[in-house]
């Protein structure tokens, strides 16, 4: 069966099931009728009859669901199985400006606050506090839904969806923006097919040498880079995140060895480790005990920093292949203060309070391929 990217039709395998609700009741009495003899005759007022025909269009539609495979079970199937990149479309973003009724409290508006921008819905990414200021500037709001229709909006025709009544006013401090389409079904599966047809077991890119890599028990974690001509590093962590053994690697040179290219040479390598140090100050939320609080602060870090979550492919979105090592080899700023600023209980983060291996700044972990090891972290609270 060859079918061209306009003749899809709205499923994309359809078995041969009987899908009538009449027929499938027909059927039924049928059966009844061969069960009892002769002598029974179905007729409107018998309760067998009015069983049967009450649950008729239900098997129907449980049969129509059994004969139809839907295009996105294929899409799931070609893009998390063979990690063909499906792209699901991204949300719009801006930040916004918040201006609250007055100064007397320290108003609160809780992630997931909704504002509607010329039509279109709208949610705040994170908490905000007022700190008794009658703006809080800098709010990131992003589209409920995937779609290029939610770019360039801005606040001169917005409402409040449930954002709390001490919010009096919205500015954008942008026009909304990165909202993209979600790929067209069909001509995705049109692709895929012509991509399957084209793969065998050969390790030929880049991916291909992660994959096979994650496929060798022992190993956790891989990324693969070129450097220099036809050589290939390839850098390993075990499931926990630590360096692999020799035996495994081993392993893994003698897969290469049958299934790379003949003019390519591999290297297995370590992560390089980065060890990270963190200070910083927060103010608590009323009630809560200053040193549990400064405990689950280095807990948010802790996971944060962690070797075997750093990089981390944590979305699930369908398409986003098989790597599960996003070389990020900067541990920012701004990231370290929002993780410790979202820790249930902190108010807020002293300006200027937070270090990174004693810098104000982002820092750069050295290595082709790094990753951070948890240090010490030294962090005070005072309660507000």
């Amino acid at each position: 069966m060859n079918l061209t990217a306009p003749d899809f039709p709205a499923y994309y395998v359809q078995l041969d099931v009987t899908t009538d609700d009449q027929t499938l009741a027909d059927g039924a009495l049928a059966q009844l009728q061969a069960a009892w003899g002769p002598a029974w005759t179905p007729n409107d007022g018998n309760q067998e009859v009015v069983l049967i025909e009450t649950l008729a269009p239900f098997a129907a539609v449980a049969a129509r669901n059994l004969a139809e495979m839907s295009q996105e079970a294929f899409v799931t199937l070609c893009s998390k199985l063979w990690g063909i990149p499906f792209t699901e479309g991204s949300p719009a973003t801006t930040t916004v400006t918040l201006t609250f009724q007055d100064t007397a409290s320290n108003y609160y508006v809780p992630a997931g606050s909704e504002l509607d921008l010329g039509g279109y819905a709208f949610q705040t990414v994170a908490d905000v506090w007022s700190n008794k200021q009658p703006q809080v500037a800098g709010v990131q709001i992003v589209s409920n839904d995937t779609g290029a229709a939610y770019n360039g909006l801005d606040a001169s025709d917005w409402s409040n969806v449930t954002l709390p009544v001490w919010v009096t006013d919205v500015a954008t401090e942008a026009p909304t923006s990165d909202g993209t389409d979600p790929q067209d079904t069909t001509a995705y599966l049109d692709y895929a097919s012509r991509e399957l047809q084209l793969r065998g077991r050969m390790v030929v890119t880049l991916p291909d040498y992660e994959i096979v890599a994650l496929d060798t028990p022992g190993v956790g974690r891989a990324y693969a880079a070129t450097t220099a001509a036809r050589q290939v590093t390839v850098y390993l962590t075990d499931p926990a995140g630590q360096p692999v053994p020799q035996t495994v690697k081993d392993t893994l040179n003698a897969t290469y060895a049958s299934e790379r290219l003949v003019n390519v040479t591999v290297t297995l390598s370590d992560a390089q480790y980065s060890t990270i140090n963190v200070v910083y100050a927060v103010v608590t939320m009323p009630g809560f005990d200053t040193a549990a609080l400064v405990q689950s602060v280095n807990t948010s870090l802790a996971q944060l920093l962690s070797p075997v979550g750093w990089g981390a492919v944590a979305y699930g979105q369908p398409g986003s292949g098989p790597a599960t090592w996003v070389n990020d080899p900067v541990v920012r700023l701004n990231k370290v203060i929002a993780v410790i600023g979202s820790t249930p209980g902190v108010q807020y983060v002293k300006a200027g309070s937070v270090t990174i291996n004693g810098s104000v700044a982002d820092f750069t972990m050295p290595g082709v391929a790094p990753l951070p090891r948890p240090g010490a972290f030294t962090g005070t609270a005072t309660v507000s």
